[in-house]
């Protein structure tokens, strides 16, 4: 078992529940950095960099985003779920451009972890999307042998005005 594996936990999943609520009418959405478990009866692209699920795009966003960015059209949605966009400004501003160009977006991040907050608040402060709803979390009991993910979690949903 590794460290991430709380990420697939009941408890987790449930931000998955929420994602699917408001993309259930995208023809495709972007699952920005999944691990082992995405939503299900979706057509998602799970962009995967760990290579946790075998059907994934195992890649940067940067990577992905060159090759795939053109075939988007205006009913697509963006997830992130445990935001934490590594690599340079490249990474960052192809992400961002994902989130902007989506109808909808949904990021979730820790409020607990100074990087993911400083980023969800970058794109908070600069998205031209309407924030249309916020959902807090704590999750209480789970963690992974060798590790204790952050609890207190924030999920923002975004949608073009």
């Amino acid at each position: 078992m590794d460290r991430w594996e709380y990420l697939v936990s009941k408890e987790y999943k449930l931000r998955h529940h929420i994602c699917k609520y408001f993309l259930t009418d995208m023809d495709l959405t972007i699952d920005v950095g999944a691990y082992k478990y995405t939503i299900e009866d979706l057509n998602i692209i799970p962009i995967d960099p760990l290579k946790s699920i075998s059907d994934s795009y195992h890649g940067t966003i940067y990577e992905w985003y060159k090759e795939y960015a053109d075939m988007l059209n205006e009913n697509f949605g963006v997830m992130a779920l445990g935001l934490e966009i590594e690599g340079d400004e490249n990474e960052w501003n192809c992400f961002f451009d994902l989130i902007e160009r989506s109808k909808i977006a949904i990021i979730e991040h820790s409020i607990e972890h100074e990087p993911s907050v400083i980023q969800f608040n970058k794109i908070i402060n600069s998205t031209t999307k309407e924030l249309v709803a916020v959902v807090e979390f704590e999750f209480r009991n789970v963690d992974t042998p060798g590790f204790v993910p952050h609890s207190k979690r924030k999920l923002a949903v975004l949608e073009r005005k």
